[in-house]
């Protein structure tokens, strides 16, 4: 059969799966928060099928919390000299978003970031593709044959997803509809906890010309039950820390800490708690961050208005007793005072949880002392 007479994205062979559970790697860095359906280790039995056409290729996912998708990543061997567009949608074929790779390597996973991040909710199919117009893409035959699951992501059985993985030959990027035997063409997603701010955000003032060591935080509330898995905060170039990251109730309970490492010189930093912490909807709690070193990011008269991305709401100075908060000090400690309605630019990490979930939390604080 000679590359023009394929009607369906082949395989040289059939083999056993290949995936590696853990937290995604690839070519580029990757947040600890961060999900993906295989690791960096988990390699295709084909690198390079012996098929030269234009097609877009993909794999039927959902996610069990809600969050966002930051990107798409795909394996890549070293025919497959593209270029090639990463795209993420509804499982009717709704383009939701594309990107473009660059600064790819030779070989192995490759990622790409979208302009904006996308909104997904939970327990519904989304469908990731890339488009190669070089074709000899990765191929693991009868991969989707069961069900296939890493932390909160799932890919569907090809008996019951309609067919996973899935493609469509053609010269332009396209929705990717017909499967063949279950074959995984190891196409992945980036896949995070909703935050306030996303990365494009940033302060109108990076480093604040004050030294002292202070905690700077946001009051907020979820519109759902869900899981704070970490604080993020935005860093100037003076602000060197150390950095702690907590997590507080309205009237000043710790409920969890975490200390930042691997930080870079600027821009947004996270952390993730040790255990994620669970948040009931509606109920305002306090997200901070400790620096010994001062020189924080700040927006004056930011939150003079309510705030809202998402599931997540930051309440205005007006109504909520005051928002940003601080407390000046050597130590960490509950942020409770106000000044002109500025943001500190201190966020989290949250995943939440289907709403018609009927589960009833109850958050342990963290022991003083």
């Amino acid at each position: 059969m000679n590359a023009a007479q394929r009607s369906v994205p082949e395989s040289a062979n059939a083999a056993q799966r290949s995936a590696a559970p853990g937290g995604a790697v690839s070519a580029a860095r990757q947040s600890s928060a961060s999900s993906s359906l295989w690791s960096g280790a988990a390699v295709p039995a084909v690198p390079s099928s012996p098929d030269p056409q234009a097609v877009t290729l993909g794999v039927k996912f959902r996610a069990t919390q809600n969050g966002l998708i930051k990107g798409i990543r795909f394996y890549k061997g070293t025919q497959n000299t593209g270029p090639h567009t990463g795209s993420l949608w509804t499982s009717n074929g709704q383009l939701l978003a594309t990107v473009t790779f660059t600064d790819e390597t030779a070989s192995g996973w490759q990622q790409a970031t979208f302009p904006t991040p996308v909104t997904i909710t939970a327990n519904t199919t989304y469908v990731a593709s890339y488009h190669t117009t070089a074709g000899y893409y990765s191929t693991t035959r009868s991969y989707f044959s069961t069900q296939y699951t890493n932390g909160p992501l799932v890919a569907p059985a090809n008996g019951t997803s309609g067919g996973n993985g899935v493609y469509r030959y053609g010269a332009a990027n396209t929705f990717p509809d017909t499967a063949y035997k279950a074959t995984n063409y190891w196409v992945d997603v980036v896949f995070t906890p909703q935050s306030l701010w996303d990365d494009a955000a940033v302060p109108a003032v990076p480093s604040s010309p004050d030294p002292q060591a202070v905690t700077l935080g946001v009051k907020f509330r979820a519109t759902q039950n869900g899981l704070i898995k970490g604080i993020r905060f935005y860093k100037g170039t003076q602000n060197t820390g150390p950095h702690t990251g907590s997590l507080w109730t309205s009237n000043g309970q710790l409920l969890a800490t975490v200390t930042f490492t691997d930080e870079t010189a600027s821009g947004w930093q996270q952390a993730t708690f040790p255990t994620p912490v669970t948040i009931t909807a509606n109920t305002t709690y306090v997200a901070s961050y400790h620096t010994t070193a001062g020189y924080y990011s700040t927006t004056r008269s930011y939150f003079s208005t309510q705030y809202t991305n998402g599931p997540l709401v930051a309440p205005a100075n007006g109504t909520s007793g005051g928002n940003g908060v601080y407390r000046y000090g050597a130590a960490n400690t509950f942020p409770d005072t106000a000044y002109k309605a500025t943001n500190y630019w201190v966020d989290v990490l949250f995943n939440g949880l289907p709403r018609s979930s009927n589960v009833t939390f109850t958050v342990t604080p963290v022991p003083a002392g």
